[in-house]
């Protein structure tokens, strides 16, 4: 009888521990399932994107059609990063709009859930968008004809905008609805220069070196990879010279900037880590470089350099 006590009494331990186990993996699972709820409820399944057409940095299609999907993205800087971005961001939906800067801004203030790449941070844009850092800038440049560079810049190896735009004989052409950071805006907006700017709203069209080439304008303020991008598709190419503008800060970044609300920060912190990844990668870092004339390729080759070894380490987000 004490032997059958005993092996019923190890048996009663066994079933007891036993169901004590089974109850702890009960316990695991169902705190397995209500992290991937949470994850699941936390996560984001689509990105809605506002994209411009503007050669040589975002594409539309031959019939002026803008991309869809990462599919359908075109050639351009931009697109290259795009395409790097959504490849590092599996599992979700991106669908792109076609919009200009102008639209996607006011489409944004008005609480449309939208991310708009390439774009420069402004304080009075602050709350009302998440940011991450995309790129460095290439410098903003002044073109001119070559013909009247001693004319127009003189021998200096900088352009000052606030030197040229205090000339009234000099007419600049600028890019309508676009910004370009506090102190070239802010030059911009003066009213006493507002006679002597040409704004042209952009397309994929070459208008704005035809006007330059004939004389229409005497300077042109662009990123000198759109620039240089009309120009190579002008019937005849005339010479042109770039110079940096001395008011831009190239120290700053291009951004991508989602609307700052909870699913907006939800879809930068996405993107920022996208970034992190693809910015180890060569088909990331030259995206946009292989654009640039290459005397701008030279100049800012350290300093993509630098910024991509950062932003591969640690996030960034504003």
């Amino acid at each position: 009888m004490t032997r059958i006590t005993a092996a019923r009494a190890a048996l009663s331990r066994a079933v007891v521990s036993w169901w004590r186990h089974g109850q702890r993996l009960a316990r695991g699972a169902a705190l397995a399932l209500a992290c991937m709820a949470g994850l699941s409820a936390h996560a984001i399944e689509r990105i809605e994107w506002a994209l411009p057409e503007l050669p040589p940095v975002f594409f539309y299609d031959s019939e002026g059609r803008p991309p869809t999907g990462p599919a359908q993205l075109g050639r351009g800087s931009g697109d290259g990063y795009l395409r790097e971005i959504m490849l590092n961001a599996p599992g979700v939906r991106h669908e792109i709009v076609g919009m200009t800067y102008a639209r996607a801004w006011a489409e944004m203030e008005r609480g449309r859930e939208i991310c708009i790449p390439a774009v420069v941070k402004l304080d009075e844009r602050s709350e009302r968008a998440w940011y991450t850092p995309m790129s460095p800038p290439p410098p903003m440049t002044v073109v001119v004809r070559a013909d009247r560079v001693r004319e127009v810049l003189g021998d200096s190896a900088v352009a000052s905008l606030a030197a040229l735009l205090a000339r009234p004989e000099l007419t600049a052409l600028v890019p309508a609805g676009r910004a370009f950071g506090p102190e070239i805006n802010a030059l911009l907006a003066q009213p006493d220069v507002q006679t002597r700017i040409e704004r042209l709203r952009y397309s994929s069209s070459t208008q704005a070196a035809q006007m330059l080439m004939l004389g229409r304008v005497d300077y042109w303020m662009e990123w000198p990879h759109v620039a240089e991008w009309q120009m190579r598709n002008l019937p005849r190419r005339p010479p042109m010279t770039w110079r940096p503008v001395l008011e831009f800060a190239v120290d700053k970044h291009l951004y991508i900037a989602c609307t700052r609300s909870a699913a907006g920060r939800k879809a930068i912190e996405l993107i920022d880590q996208a970034i992190r990844q693809a910015a180890r990668e060569p088909a990331y870092r030259n995206a946009a470089v292989n654009w640039y004339p290459p005397e701008i390729r030279e100049s800012v080759a350290p300093r993509f350099k630098r910024f991509f070894d950062e932003r591969s380490r640690k996030p960034m987000i504003e």
